[in-house]
């Protein structure tokens, strides 16, 4: 078992780390940290460490305030569409964190505090009003080599539910996979996107309600 580092009193951009939060369900290893600006957040271990998180979101207020100032994109389309990425990424309280963020899904350094670089790679690769950015490999980040412009359609295709699923020597959609276990569809599609491997997913049996 690798040994527990005591990040306590260093600093990661913005953040001072106070303390080792409580243990949560869902695992991981969290830091109660203090942002300069005196918000209180609960960090990941590997949030801190790879620097996706630096302040409590006060330091992209205060780069985006610059460079709007400089670039006037402030209310451009697609600056919806990073502020959104990136909160479900980074926002325990987003309702959609749990399947993003909550499964280790970041944005890489380069979008993150520079809207600007994300506004240039979305023009030049394809973007068009009601497209939606979709990753390629749904258990990656949203980084250039694992993003596209794609219809709502096509993303909806290229979901867990959707993917094809290997285990053991026999390769099938999670629907397949649903019919053969039976394991309701919905049931697989959460443990994976929670973070469950596919075996530990298709071999945990249900819980059972007790009747009298």
């Amino acid at each position: 078992m690798a040994r527990l580092i005591d990040l306590t009193g260093q600093r990661f951009g913005r953040y001072t780390v106070l303390e080792k939060a409580p243990k949560r369900a869902s695992g991981g290893t969290y830091w109660v940290c203090k942002c300069d600006c005196g918000n209180v957040r609960e960090v990941s271990t590997a949030h801190l460490r790879r620097g996706d998180s630096r302040s409590c979101g006060c330091l992209r207020a205060d780069t985006c305030g610059q460079m709007f100032t400089t670039h006037g994109l402030s209310k451009h389309p697609l600056h919806k569409v990073w502020e959104a990425m990136l909160e479900r990424c980074d926002y325990p309280n987003n309702k959609r964190y749990r399947n993003y963020g909550g499964r280790g899904i970041t944005v890489c350094d380069e979008w993150r505090d520079d809207f600007k670089t994300f506004y240039d790679w979305s023009i030049v690769n394809g973007y068009a009003e009601g497209l939606t950015i979709d990753r390629i490999d749904v258990n990656g980040n949203y980084e250039p080599t694992n993003c596209r412009w794609v219809t709502w359609k096509d993303q909806s295709n290229n979901t867990t539910t959707n993917r094809y699923i290997t285990y053991g020597n026999k390769t099938q959609t999670l629907t397949q996979w649903s019919e053969e276990l039976g394991i309701n569809k919905t049931t697989l599609r959460d443990r994976l996107e929670s973070g469950w491997s596919v075996e530990k997913a298709f071999t945990t049996p249900l819980r059972r309600t007790k009747h009298d």
